[in-house]
């Protein structure tokens, strides 16, 4: 049966972030500016600010970046926050640069997606530390995933708090998945690929362990096999409608961000491996990318 209980509601969006929020695009603004509000009346919140404005403005180009100059200066901003290690070096740098008016052109054709997150994650956070955690998110245009703390069928301990620095590869399956089973001799290569890097792959599944363990027995398969999963799965890694698909493949960062969520097989019916290629790019990329702790990332100026 479907719920039409919101059927006769109107949903106000903001049209440039798509923010659900009530005046819409209106609404959206004034949620900023309340949070402006909070972070130059409280230092713990302002340790952030530059970044908050940087991000909220590549949300809004068309009223913040209205200049190939604003633009760049954003973008930059943006850069030196999460990536540089001297921020206020790549900053004066770039204060020095744009002083001396460089001809920059704004792209045109910005892309309409502009990141799953808006201001009302923002708005929405309970103290200084998370507000400052989810700009960073917010700005990265990541979702940090979900917390587990697993233990496989060979009794390895797999938390994700404890795999930082390291790249983690899930995979959710079950037995009676046959799309699940043919993928596997491949994702056995990827094991193998990564046996001697920081990469962990792990393989919750609905299935209770005995059902696991007479599976494993005929077919092999190099993850981290973890039964009972299906409470982690449907509470932490739902996707967007809410649903599970079999097979998943998702991939987190060294920084225990989600990189790519991959719904349905990594195979496709006609032999074509371009998306498992592409997937493996992704770890490779991944694996190369230094890891950063959070204590040692420069803070926005």
């Amino acid at each position: 049966m479907n719920d039409s209980r919101n059927e006769n509601k109107s949903v106000d969006i903001c049209e440039d972030c798509g923010a659900v929020v009530a005046e819409g695009k209106a609404g959206c603004l004034q949620l900023f500016e309340e949070i402006l509000v909070r972070e130059f009346s409280d230092y713990r919140y302002g340790k952030i600010h530059r970044l908050t404005v940087d991000a909220y403005s590549l949300q809004h180009p068309d009223a913040y970046m209205r200049s190939g100059k604003s633009f760049a200066a954003h973008l930059t901003g943006i850069y030196a926050a999460l990536e540089a290690k001297d921020a206020l070096a790549v900053n004066r740098t770039v204060r020095k640069w744009l002083g001396a008016n460089p001809k920059i052109e704004k792209p045109a054709g910005l892309p309409r997606r502009r990141g799953k997150l808006t201001i009302t994650f923002i708005h929405s956070a309970a103290c200084a530390d998370e507000h400052n955690k989810r700009v960073r998110e917010w700005a990265r245009g990541k979702t940090v995933a979900p917390a587990f703390n697993l233990t496989s069928l060979e009794g390895k301990k797999l938390e994700l708090a404890a795999l930082r620095g390291k790249v983690v590869v899930l995979n959710f399956w079950f037995t009676g998945c046959a799309p699940c089973v043919a993928e596997m001799p491949k994702l056995n290569e990827l094991v193998e690929k990564f046996k001697n890097e920081d990469v962990v792959f792990i393989a919750p599944t609905w299935d209770k362990e005995s059902v696991s363990q007479d599976f494993l027995k005929k077919t092999t398969f190099k993850y981290n096999v973890v039964a009972n999963a299906g409470s982690l799965i449907v509470r932490s890694y739902r996707d967007g409608t809410g649903n599970v698909t079999m097979p998943t493949q998702i991939i987190i960062d060294k920084e225990g961000n989600i990189e790519i969520r991959i719904s349905g097989s990594l195979l496709k019916t006609n032999g074509n491996t371009k998306q498992f290629e592409e997937f493996l790019d992704i770890i490779t990329r991944l694996v190369k990318k230094p890891y950063v702790k959070e204590t040692e990332k420069p803070s926005a100026p």
